[in-house]
């Protein structure tokens, strides 16, 4: 369904681009997949504070899938759970 993927990568473009970006790891990490999303990529560490410059996330490329299949949105960083 050309709708829910268009749509899907609307969502996660949208969450990643407003959404924390002090070091990358968090808006950089939103997928789009068929099963839930599993929270294994490891943090980037940003000690210095460097990387103010705020460039928007790459947009998530539409994915069709069939009918009635499930369609999941989520963060695969390590932390996401504590934060979304």
């Amino acid at each position: 369904m050309q709708g829910v993927a268009e749509a899907a990568s609307d969502i996660a473009e949208n969450l990643a681009n407003p959404g924390p970006w002090w070091t990358g790891s968090f808006s950089e990490n939103w997928k789009i997949d068929g099963q839930p999303i599993r929270p294994t990529v490891p943090r980037t560490d940003n000690p210095e504070g460097e990387g103010f410059e705020r460039f928007p996330a790459q947009r998530i490329q539409p994915k069709i899938r069939k009918l009635g299949e499930p369609t999941y949105i989520g963060n695969a960083v390590d932390y996401a759970g504590f934060v979304v």
